[in-house]
């Protein structure tokens, strides 16, 4: 025998599972790409960073439009060119150091 119970969860409790869903969502509203599951299994480390490099516009633009309404800080996508400028880009990138969240 299975007892079924009810919870009540904030979002706040659970931030990982709303940026999954939020990716889903969001690109669901663009064109489809083989790309599109992957981003949104990847959009759950963005809790975890300060900034994610990539070279995917849409990536870029679907972490951008969630930020704002996302329960916990969402990393900062940094879009590089989807040419033989993002070695150039990635080097500058780390020649600039580390990320130092502000103190405010």
């Amino acid at each position: 025998m299975f007892r079924i119970t009810s919870q009540h969860l904030l979002v706040s409790d659970i931030p990982l599972e709303w940026l999954s869903w939020a990716f889903h969502v969001v690109a669901s509203k663009r064109r489809f790409t083989k790309g599109t599951p992957g981003d949104s299994q990847i959009g759950v480390y963005l809790a975890d960073c300060e900034e994610f490099v990539t070279c995917d516009k849409a990536f870029a633009e679907i972490t951008d439009k969630i930020r704002a309404e996302a329960p916990c800080p969402v990393a900062n996508a940094v879009l590089l060119p989807d040419d033989e400028g993002c070695a150039r880009g990635l080097e500058e990138l780390f020649a600039r150091g580390p990320c130092v969240p502000d103190d405010d």
